[in-house]
């Protein structure tokens, strides 16, 4: 949970795009307002039903609004921003004013 100081005036909006594989209608929530600080696990996290597995920190994304992952069919959660994948951990990557965080079930 992010906890937002009253001296917090920075804040960053975002875009945030879930894409189920054809599965269930992708979902677009726009200009999602965020602290600053707040990373890509964050915003999934206001915005949706997420499970992750791991530690306290290098959580991996398992299931997004009821959709997991399936190894057996080699399919995985991944998340780009911008367009351009990311190579850290959803609560690592931090937020900036005007990305567009999209998630896809993808088959890697």
């Amino acid at each position: 949970m992010i906890k937002i100081s009253k001296q917090e005036s920075k804040r960053a909006a975002v875009t945030l795009i879930i894409d189920y594989h054809g599965l269930r209608k992708h979902t677009t929530y726009k200009n999602v307002t965020m602290p600053e600080g707040s990373t890509v696990l964050d915003i999934l996290q206001k915005k949706t039903e997420v499970i992750t597995e791991g530690r306290k920190h290098h959580k991996m994304v398992v299931s997004i609004n009821g959709i997991s992952q399936d190894p057996n069919a080699n399919l995985w959660w991944i998340y780009t921003i911008n367009g351009k994948y990311v190579d850290l951990c959803a609560d690592e990557k931090l937020l900036n004013n005007n990305d567009v965080v999209k998630w896809v079930l993808k088959v890697c």
